[in-house]
C-alpha cells in the first residue's frame, strides 16, 4: 500500500485543487487517497492501480461530451501536469512531452478548473494512447 500512496502523493499539485472541496473534514490529499484506494486500487497484493478508475479531481463543472487524443509514461514513473494550459473555448491543446517519451505508453486525463480555481470537473480517463 505504501508504493500507492507515495504514487498519489507525487501528483500533490493536482489533488490539492482536484479535491479540496471533496471532504471538509480531511485535506484534499487525505481525500484522494480515501477515493482512490476504495475505487481504483485491487485490494489484493500486488497491489496495483486501475488506471481507468483513478480520479484527481471532484467536482460540477462539465465535462466535453467527446473528448479526443490524437496522438499518443507510467514505465518511467513520471508524471506531467499542467495547470491553465489552455482555455475551454479553444477546443483543443498540443501538450509537449520530453523527447525519451516517444513510444512509450502514458496514461491520460483530462479535467476542467474555473478560472478563478473555485470550481473543477471531475477528471474524465481518456486512455492509454502511444506517444509520438
Amino acid at each position: 500500500m505504501t508504493a500507492v500512496t507515495t504514487w498519489f502523493r507525487r501528483l500533490r499539485g493536482i489533488v490539492n485543487v482536484g479535491f479540496a472541496g471533496y471532504d471538509s473534514e480531511m485535506s484534499a490529499m487525505n481525500a484522494t487517497i480515501g477515493y482512490n484506494l476504495k475505487n481504483a486500487v485491487t485490494l489484493v497484493a500486488p497491489y496495483k492501480v486501475v488506471y481507468a478508475d483513478v480520479l484527481f479531481s471532484r467536482g460540477y463543472l462539465d465535462l466535453p461530451n467527446a473528448p479526443e487524443v490524437e496522438t499518443g509514461t507510467a514505465a518511467k514513473g513520471k508524471f506531467i501536469f499542467l495547470r491553465g494550459g489552455a482555455v475551454r473555448s479553444a477546443l483543443g491543446y498540443n501538450l509537449l512531452v520530453p523527447a525519451d517519451f516517444s513510444g512509450d505508453h502514458v496514461q491520460v486525463y483530462l479535467s476542467f478548473e474555473s478560472a478563478d480555481g473555485k470550481l473543477v470537473s471531475d477528471s474524465l480517463y481518456l486512455g492509454d494512447h502511444i506517444v509520438v
